[in-house]
């Protein structure tokens, strides 16, 4: 399969998601903070270079590829490469510098589940969404059992 395909596939897929994602949203009125940068400025989140790959293929095809490599090479942090904070002092704010290039890992946490060792189903969100918008958590935590 050539390479345009895979990113198309890619993107399809992240675009049928995201219609998934604001139906969620819609209907459980969760979301993250505006300027939440928490989940992003943690370091060493697991992430695919297949979700990736979109990102990687408009680098390429802009002429960015060679320089945002050898930026990647050069760099020390091993939190996101496309997390810009706000400031040194406020880490944890700031936003995605290329939002429509994120990740799955990206599009799916705060609107992901998994089933804990009682066999129920836990929605994968961080403590602000949890503590801050606990109604909300605790309405989609009871509606995605339903469904089961």
């Amino acid at each position: 399969m050539a390479i345009e395909e895979k990113v198309r596939q890619v993107e399809a897929l992240f675009d049928r998601l995201e219609i998934e994602i604001k139906t969620f949203q819609s209907q459980t009125h969760l979301s993250c903070n505006a300027g939440c940068g928490k989940c992003c400025s943690t370091p060493n989140i697991d992430a695919s270079p297949l979700e990736f790959l979109p990102w990687a293929f408009h680098l390429f095809l802009n002429g960015k590829a060679e320089e945002t490599l050898a930026l990647l090479n050069n760099t020390t942090t091993k939190n996101c490469f496309l997390y810009q904070s706000l400031s040194v002092i406020e880490y944890h704010k700031g936003s995605c510098s290329n939002y429509r290039y994120r990740g799955l890992i990206c599009r799916l946490f705060g609107y992901g589940a998994n089933t804990d060792k009682f066999g129920k189903l836990r929605l994968v969100t961080c403590k602000i969404i949890k503590e801050e918008q606990y109604q909300n958590f605790n309405k989609a935590e009871e509606a995605i059992n339903k469904q089961t």
